[in-house]
């Protein structure tokens, strides 16, 4: 079998359902994750166009394993829409990933590591998710210093200050995604929460001090 194939996701915000048949190797793997490009199948308004298959890169997940980073997910999304509500523009959109389990794994996948060579080894059944795929300059806005920071920068803080501000729990922060017209649509937030609420990544209360240590409030804050 030539594909690597999912079953039937959870249902998205619209109440779509997709499958995916998806790449044999990751375009990239970093410390927690494999990322694999892909196709959505189905009926739904993403039908036809790319997206990412987010695999565990050290073990083979199960729905527990996602639990929290979907949690976190959906927190973003939900700061955002206050935050767009504040500043009275789609400044920033969060991809918000959904569940599937491995259908099939390609019969190719171990021929294409001799010439691919990666980490990650796909299970059938395990859990992975499926996202939309970004088109464009892809970009770690947090990681500006003060004098590097443009527009988007300005945004990543100020918005990253402003999930404390209201929250006064947790910290979105490690913003990374592309610019959109003047929406900037971003993927995989890390959050430091008081509780460490927020799975392996929440590096809690000093995470947050860490934050507003090297914060600077900018207009947007103010």
């Amino acid at each position: 079998e030539r594909d690597n194939v999912t079953q039937l996701c959870d249902p998205d915000s619209d109440g779509d359902v997709y499958t995916s048949s998806f790449e044999l190797f990751p375009f990239h793997e970093g410390a927690t994750f494999s990322l694999y490009m892909g196709m959505y199948n189905g009926s739904g308004s993403y039908a036809g166009q790319f997206c990412v298959v987010r695999s565990l890169l050290d073990v083979t997940a199960g729905s527990a394993h996602w639990k929290a980073w979907l949690k976190g997910a959906r927190e973003a999304q939900r700061l955002a829409h206050e935050f767009n509500k504040e500043l009275a523009y789609p400044a920033v959109f969060f991809n918000v990933p959904v569940l599937t389990r491995m259908e099939r794994v390609s019969d190719f996948n171990s021929f294409f590591r001799c010439f691919r060579p990666h980490d990650k080894r796909l299970k059938l059944g395990e859990y992975v998710t499926l996202e939309p795929f970004l088109e464009g300059n892809f970009r770690h806005f947090n990681q500006q210093t003060i004098s590097q920071m443009n527009l988007g920068g300005i945004i990543a803080h100020a918005f990253s200050h402003f999930t404390w501000h209201i929250s006064r729990s947790h910290v979105i922060c490690d913003l990374q995604g592309v610019l959109s017209g003047l929406t900037y649509t971003l993927t995989n937030p890390r959050i430091h929460s008081v509780g460490s609420d927020f799975g392996a990544s929440d590096g809690s209360v000093q995470a947050i001090a860490d934050f507003f240590r090297n914060h600077r409030c900018n207009n947007i804050c103010r």
